[in-house]
């Protein structure tokens, strides 16, 4: 039987897309264990079209309006109004969530990072912490090129929008850094000033830019060290064991970075605006110059975020599912199918 899905989120220059890609992680996940139908509203279709265009999830626009067997909401917290307006278009309501609210009726609560946070009260099925990092069902798969003394390849991504221009800032101090490698520099799909960004980049000897690729699984498989923002592109350098430096967009990314430092997990710089660039130079050169700290770093990340945790995810939800069905048919007097 095919499982119907609603899809409901925002990404564009403001919020990024890391939303989005969850919400179609999500979906990659579910198609592994059971035939879905996915379903996203026109403003994000095509962005989650190239998203899954690898995946085998063929996604549709939403012109159907429900109902849906599930609808999977990553908007922030949502209330019991809220998520009554989203079980009107479906028979059960996931949300995604980032941050504890008060109360929730949602069936399933996915709260995906590592920060410790009280759970949340009122839904059936909880999946809160690092056993349930949302992560792309190829993480799980690929077996990451063995980390070298040297540095040789480096990611650079500050995420699909990149709100404080840091690619653009990093490009700058490539100079005062004084290091060699191949630059891996990902352009996201709403970054700011691409046209600057992109001749920059290719004034640069040893730079090649990456633009808006579907998932950077390969690539951060392969680098021997990651330059990123926080958030979901932490979880990916750890969980495939990558020396990971993390310069965090806001206050949300700069909290789970944090708890991810003191676990000796990446190497945290700090927020952009509260960091300078002779410092952000010389974190970086602390770990670059240091094989033994990149190792041991390397080796605490893959231990303490697991890569499988869209699984478990996708597992909780189709058995809240089930579970539901069962309980409506003895409600009802039907037989379970």
């Amino acid at each position: 039987m095919t499982i119907s899905i609603l899809f409901r989120v925002e990404a564009d220059a403001t919020v990024g897309t890391g939303h989005l890609m969850r919400c179609c992680v999500l979906a990659c996940a579910l198609d592994r264990l059971t035939p879905v139908a996915c379903f996203f509203d026109h403003g994000v279709f095509e962005l989650a079209r190239h998203i899954l265009t690898r995946t085998g999830v063929k996604p549709q626009t939403n012109t159907l309006g429900g109902p849906f067997d599930l609808v999977v909401a990553d908007v922030g917290s949502l209330d019991a109004t809220s998520v009554l307006v989203l079980r009107a278009q479906g028979r059960m309501v996931v949300s995604i969530e980032d941050w504890p609210a008060p109360v929730t009726s949602a069936d399933v609560v996915v709260r995906p990072n590592a920060l410790p946070l009280p759970s949340p009260e009122g839904a059936c099925t909880v999946c809160v912490g690092r056993e349930f990092i949302l992560l792309q069902p190829a993480y799980a798969d690929l077996t990451p090129a063995p980390l070298t003394e040297n540095v040789r390849r480096v990611l650079v991504c500050f995420g699909g929008s990149d709100p404080a221009n840091l690619t653009m800032r990093f490009l700058g101090l490539l100079g005062s850094l004084n290091r060699r490698a191949a630059f891996r520099v990902v352009v996201g799909p709403y970054c700011c000033g691409t046209t600057p960004l992109l001749e920059a980049c290719a004034s640069m000897p040893g730079v090649t830019v990456l633009k808006a690729p579907s998932s950077l699984a390969d690539e951060m498989a392969a680098c021997d060290l990651a330059i990123v923002s926080g958030g979901t592109l932490a979880y990916e350098a750890c969980a495939l064991g990558r020396p990971a430096i993390v310069i965090s967009q806001n206050e949300d990314q700069a909290c789970e970075a944090a708890v991810l430092a003191t676990e000796g997990a990446i190497l945290d710089a700090g927020r952009h605006d509260r960091i300078s660039d002779a410092e952000v130079v010389r974190v970086i050169r602390q770990i670059w110059d240091n094989p033994a700290k990149r190792l041991a770093q390397a080796k605490r990340a893959g231990l303490f975020v697991p890569r499988d945790g869209a699984l478990r995810v996708a597992t909780a939800i189709l058995d809240q599912l089930k579970f539901a069905a069962t309980k409506a048919n003895v409600v009802s007097g039907a037989r379970p199918r």
